[in-house]
């Protein structure tokens, strides 16, 4: 239950007087440039210290930050689209909620102003996921954690294609750039890839990167990567 004074305190923390008509039409070109995403990629828009997200996107940022969808807005006239917009406090519990607890990718366009007959627009200034999240760590851990934080580390897996005695030989890549700690490992293991998903609770990676490929070796790594809640990247 939110009481009025706490509404109207949301009310104002999360409006932005200087957004206008003109404006809204930059965000909604913004939004549809970007282009389809998958729906473990999020798509935040900032100018001015507030912070939008649309659509699903938008339904999820409300329901983390509001408590319900009844924080939602619209903009746009001829094709209205919903928004969930925030200040920068709130921003960053989304943000920490995002890539910590949900596992999924972030992508945050900042706004630019005209300048020399160009019209304002937004640019993709970060991209950070699970396990590459160099870019946005000063935001995620403050001064005191950046020290005392467990690893992150963001691991590449490849699979050698011939067999070895009956077993599959695997190549592993742990990487933690913030800490500056690299592991490597060759290593068998059996078809259900026992011996790896060992090495990775172990570890205990936020993402995994494998090779985007039709194997069925690579599907089969893939569906238990995603079974201990890992975010999965296939790269070619």
């Amino acid at each position: 239950f939110t009481s009025t004074r706490e509404f109207n305190r949301m009310a104002t923390e999360t409006s932005d007087a200087s957004l206008d008509s003109v404006h809204v039409e930059t965000l909604i070109k913004a939004v549809a440039k970007a282009g389809e995403k998958s729906a473990t990629n999020v798509r935040i828009f900032e100018r001015n210290d507030f912070y939008y997200l649309f659509d699903k996107d938008g339904e999820m940022a409300a329901k983390f930050t509001y408590g319900s969808v009844t924080a939602l807005k619209t903009m746009g006239k001829k094709t209205p689209v919903s928004f969930c917009v925030m200040n920068h406090a709130n921003f960053e519990s989304l943000l920490k909620h995002i890539l910590l607890v949900r596992h999924f990718r972030i992508e945050i366009f900042k706004f630019v102003a005209p300048k020399g007959g160009n019209a304002a627009s937004y640019q993709l200034e970060v991209r950070a996921s699970p396990g590459n999240i160099s870019s946005i760590e000063h935001i995620l851990y403050g001064e005191g954690e950046m020290g005392t934080r467990d690893t992150n580390f963001l691991v590449g897996i490849k699979l050698n294609p011939s067999l070895v005695g009956g077993q599959v030989s695997l190549g592993l890549a742990a990487v933690d750039t913030s800490l500056n700690m690299v592991k490597v490992s060759d290593f068998l293991d059996n078809e259900h890839f026992t011996n790896l998903e060992a090495i990775l609770v172990q570890l205990g990676p936020r993402e995994v990167i494998l090779p985007q490929t039709e194997n069925a070796s690579v599907k089969k790594i893939c569906e238990m990567v995603e079974r201990n809640r890992i975010l999965v990247t296939q790269k070619s």
